[in-house]
C-alpha cells in the first residue's frame, strides 16, 4: 500500500515545487514590471523624485531615484542605490534634510518647504515636498522626496520684479514728463491768456483814451489812406459821422489832398518817426476851409502800417470852449436861482412865524394870558434856533469845501453822549417816531471829536425822523469792530428813488419824492465831509417807499481809540 502511494506523493510534491517556482518567477516578473513602471513614471516626472528607506533606527538611505534627481546630484543609479543620505549630501544639507524627515516621521503629515542646495553645478533653490509612506501597521518605512527646482523661476521672478521696477520707474518718468508737459502747456496757455488779456487791456485802454481824447484823432491805413477809426471830436471837427467815414479812403473825401499829404509828411515821418505840430489845411463837410496843426506817428496794426492822425484847430477849440463856458454859466445861473429860491423859502417860513408872534405880543400883550405869551416866545425861540442851524450848516459846507475841518479828539462817554443827542433831536423835530437805541461796545469811553460826532448822529437821525412815516420806529445801533466804530441808522420811511441815489451827497440836492418837507439838502453832504476828515466810510441803501439804511464807520486804532 505504501509502495503504491509513495510515487503519487512524490509526483504531487514535484508539482507543488514546480508551482512554487512558477509563482516565484511570476512574482519576480511582477516586481520587475512594477519597478520598471515605477522607474518609467519617475523618469517621466519633470521634478526630482527619490524614495528614501527608513530603518528602525531612523537611518535614512536612498531606495530609488529618478533620472532628474540623479542628474542634479551627478550620481548614477548604481552609485546612489542604498546609499545613506549622509554619504550623498554635505553635512549642512544632510542635517537640514534629516530634521525635516524626522519631523515627517513624528507628525505623519506631508511637509513642504524651500531650501538652497549647493550642487556640483552651483547653488540652486528648491521647493521640496516630503511625503511619508505608511504600512498597514501605521509605521513609516519609506519617505517620498520630491524636489521642484525653482532656481530659474526665482530668477525669472527676480527678472520680472526688476523689469516691473524698471517699468514703474519708466511709468513714473513718463507720468512726470507728461505732467510736466501738461504744466508747461498750462503755463504757456496761462501766459498766452495773460498776454492776450494784457494786450486786450492795452487795446481797451488805447481805444478808451483814443475815443475820450479831446483832440480830434483818426487812424488811417498808411498805404491807401483808408479810415480805420475816428473819435467823436474828429467827427465834430470835420462834420462827418463815424458811420459815414469808416472804411472810406481819404482820397474819396474832400478833407485834404491825400497824395500831396503823403508827399509832404512821409519824409518827415521817416526821418523823425513822428510829426509834431506841422501846419495842415482841411475842408469840413459843410465846405468850410480851415487850418490847424497836424500831429501824428506810424504804428503797425494787424500786419499793416497805420497813421495816427491828430489835428489841433485852435479856432475850433476856442469855439468849443466858449460853448462849454456858456453852458456852465447857464448851469451856475440856474443853480444860483434854485439856491436863492430854496434859501428864501427856508428863511421866509421861520421869519414869518417870528414876525407874526412878535406882532401878536406887541398888539395884544395886555390881553394875552401868560400861557399864550410863553407859547409865542417859544415859537420865536424855536424858529431862531432853526435859522441858527441853517447858518451852521452853511458854515459847515463852506469849511468842508475849503478843507478847514480838523479833528480834535477828546475822551467821551459815547453811550451817555449819544443818549443826550437823541433827546436834542427829539426836541428839534417833535417827531412821533420812537428811536430804538442799542449798542454793543468793548470800551466805556472813546476818544472822538465831540462836535463832529454830534453832527453825524444829529443829521442821520434828523433825516430818518423827517422822512419816516408817523409811528414807525427809527433804529440806531452802535458797536465796535477790531478797526472800526460803527454807527447804523435804519428807518422805514419814504426812501430814496433809485435815479436820485448818485446825487444824494451833492450840496442842496433833495430827493424827487420829498414833497413839501422842509430842508435844504445839506445833511448828507456835511456827513460825507466829516467822514472825509475822519478817514471814515459811509454806505447807504434805500428803496423808494420802503426806507433807508445808513452804515457809518469811523476808524479805530488797536486800542479801540478813534484814529486822528
Amino acid at each position: 500500500m505504501s509502495n503504491s502511494v509513495q510515487p503519487a506523493v512524490n509526483t504531487y510534491q514535484a508539482e507543488i515545487e514546480q508551482l512554487r517556482a512558477e509563482n516565484r518567477y511570476l512574482r519576480q516578473q511582477l516586481t520587475s514590471a512594477r519597478t520598471n513602471s515605477l522607474n518609467l513614471i519617475y523618469d517621466s516626472i519633470p521634478d526630482a523624485v527619490a524614495l528614501i528607506h527608513v530603518s528602525p533606527q531612523h537611518q535614512y538611505c536612498f531606495q530609488l531615484a529618478n533620472r532628474v534627481f540623479l542628474q542634479q546630484l551627478e550620481y548614477t543609479a548604481t552609485q546612489i542605490d542604498h546609499q545613506p543620505l549622509a554619504n550623498v549630501y554635505t553635512p549642512e544639507d544632510y542635517q537640514f534634510l534629516k530634521d525635516k524627515l524626522d519631523q515627517v516621521i513624528l507628525t505623519g503629515k506631508v511637509l513642504r518647504y524651500e531650501r538652497h542646495l549647493k550642487l556640483p553645478q552651483g547653488e540652486s533653490r528648491f521647493e521640496e515636498t516630503v511625503m511619508p509612506i505608511l504600512d498597514d501597521a501605521g509605521n513609516c518605512s519609506f519617505i517620498l522626496l520630491i524636489s521642484h527646482d525653482i532656481t530659474h523661476q526665482t530668477k525669472r521672478e527676480a527678472e520680472l520684479c526688476r523689469r516691473n521696477a524698471e517699468l514703474e520707474q519708466l511709468y513714473v518718468l513718463r507720468t512726470t514728463q507728461y505732467y510736466l508737459a501738461r504744466l508747461s502747456q498750462q503755463y504757456e496757455l496761462q501766459e498766452h491768456e495773460r498776454t492776450r488779456m494784457l494786450l486786450q487791456r492795452s487795446e481797451d485802454r488805447f481805444y478808451k483814451a483814443f475815443h475820450c481824447s479831446p483832440i480830434p484823432t483818426a487812424i488811417l491805413i498808411l498805404q491807401d489812406g483808408r479810415f480805420v477809426d475816428v473819435n467823436d471830436h474828429f467827427c465834430r471837427l470835420t462834420g462827418y459821422s463815424r458811420h459815414s467815414i469808416l472804411g472810406l479812403r481819404a482820397s474819396n473825401l474832400p478833407l485834404w489832398d491825400h497824395a500831396a499829404f503823403l508827399r509832404r509828411f512821409l519824409p518827415v515821418l521817416h526821418a523823425e518817426e513822428s510829426i509834431q505840430g506841422m501846419p495842415v489845411q482841411y475842408i469840413t463837410r459843410s465846405g468850410d476851409f480851415r487850418e490847424g496843426l497836424f500831429f501824428g506817428g506810424a504804428f503797425e496794426l494787424e500786419g499793416e502800417w497805420c497813421l495816427l492822425c491828430m489835428i489841433y484847430d485852435p479856432a475850433a477849440e476856442q469855439k468849443t470852449l466858449d460853448q462849454r463856458l456858456q453852458e456852465r454859466k447857464h448851469q451856475l445861473e440856474q443853480l444860483q436861482k434854485d439856491f436863492i429860491s430854496l434859501v428864501s423859502h427856508e428863511f421866509r417860513t421861520p421869519l414869518t412865524v417870528i414876525l407874526s408872534s412878535a406882532e401878536l405880543l406887541e398888539r395884544y400883550a395886555d390881553q394875552l394870558t401868560t400861557e399864550k405869551k410863553t407859547l409865542s416866545l417859544k415859537n420865536i425861540q424855536k424858529q431862531v434856533q432853526y435859522l441858527a442851524r441853517l447858518l451852521d450848516d452853511f458854515t459847515a459846507i463852506q469849511e468842508g469845501s475849503t478843507d478847514q475841518l480838523f479833528v480834535l479828539l477828546k475822551s467821551v462817554d459815547v453811550e451817555s453822549y449819544t443818549a443826550q443827542l437823541i433827546e436834542r433831536v427829539y426836541d428839534r423835530t417833535e417827531s412821533s417816531c420812537p428811536i430804538q437805541f442799542s449798542l454793543n461796545l468793548s470800551h466805556h469811553r472813546y476818544r472822538i471829536d465831540k462836535s463832529y460826532y454830534g453832527q453825524l448822529i444829529t443829521h442821520l437821525l434828523s433825516n430818518a425822523l423827517k422822512f419816516s412815516t408817523q409811528q414807525t420806529s427809527v433804529y440806531l445801533r452802535l458797536w465796535d469792530e477790531p478797526e472800526w466804530l460803527v454807527i447804523e441808522v435804519t428807518d422805514h420811511g419814504i426812501g430814496i428813488p433809485e435815479p436820485d441815489l448818485p446825487y444824494i451827497f451833492q450840496p442842496f440836492f433833495r430827493g424827487s419824492n420829498v414833497g413839501t418837507l422842509r430842508g435844504v439838502g445839506l445833511g448828507l453832504t456835511i456827513v460825507e465831509q466829516i467822514l472825509n476828515a475822519y478817514g471814515g466810510t459811509i454806505h447807504l441803501e434805500s428803496t423808494a417807499g420802503e426806507g433807508t439804511h445808513v452804515c457809518v464807520r469811523l476808524p479805530l486804532d488797536n486800542t479801540g481809540v478813534i484814529k486822528n
